[in-house]
């Protein structure tokens, strides 16, 4: 099982960050006053990375409203005994997500939205480049994005608890993407989000497609962003290419 795992995790997006703006957050995410508490203790994060504990919106069907939780980043499928020796789940390609068992019952009933600030992807290198060119992508207007994720709750055997894990849908990239990289994150539009939560899989399947051309900014940035271990400013710093 575990070679399964490390092929389906081994998708983009691998990297995004999170740089709070509560009361942006709040609006966007129809979130209540115990979100902005919530928020309020949450540090910005440059350098989110697989098997970080991220942020996460749900929707609550008793109390009919958004609610802010937490899960950590890598999808464990209910059957994995031993979460130690498997790769985590980032990524859910859209066009396959029913046809797999790790993702089939969270995209039926257990969907979630993952809120970021902007995400990373690394150019191919071209001729006489070193390495491969990183660059961020926010939204245009600097407003939070809200990439479709999927949630599964896992039983960890051995500590006898819980772990809320999740993943990022995600789809074929939109003509200006597709300059950097064959594949994107799903980001809804905030008017999806409420149908994203709550319809009936069979109609928010429809909702994983590319976003529009012009919803996005891309920068090019240095190589600090490569290293993990980097969480500061530098990571979204825009760079001149020569």
């Amino acid at each position: 099982m575990s070679s399964g795992l490390q092929l389906l995790g081994s998708l983009m997006c691998g990297r995004y960050n999170i740089i709070l703006d509560v009361d942006a957050w709040l609006a966007a995410f129809e979130l209540d006053t115990a979100a902005a508490d919530k928020l309020d203790q949450l540090a910005a994060n440059y350098n989110v990375t697989p098997g970080t504990t991220v942020p996460i919106v749900t929707f609550q069907p008793v109390e009919q409203h958004h609610t802010l939780t937490c899960a950590q980043w890598g999808l464990t499928p209910h059957w994995v005994k031993e979460a130690r020796g498997a790769k985590p789940l980032i990524n859910a390609r859209s066009e396959t997500v029913l046809d797999k068992p790790a993702f089939r019952q969270s995209m039926m009933n257990s969907r979630c939205l993952i809120p970021a600030t902007g995400f990373y992807e690394w150019r191919p290198k071209q001729e006489g480049e070193t390495a491969k060119q990183p660059y961020h992508f926010y939204h245009r207007n600097g407003g939070p994005l809200g990439f479709a994720g999927l949630l599964q709750k896992w039983q960890d055997p051995v500590a006898q608890t819980v772990v809320n894990t999740c993943a990022v849908l995600t789809t074929s990239a939109n003509q200006a993407m597709a300059e950097i990289h064959q594949r994107m994150p799903v980001i809804l539009n905030p008017a999806d989000y409420r149908r994203w939560l709550t319809e009936d899989y069979g109609r928010s399947i429809n909702l994983l497609k590319p976003c529009p051309n012009d919803w996005l900014t891309a920068e090019p940035i240095s190589t600090h962003v490569n290293s993990p271990a980097h969480n500061d400013y530098r990571c979204v710093e825009p760079i001149q290419l020569d």
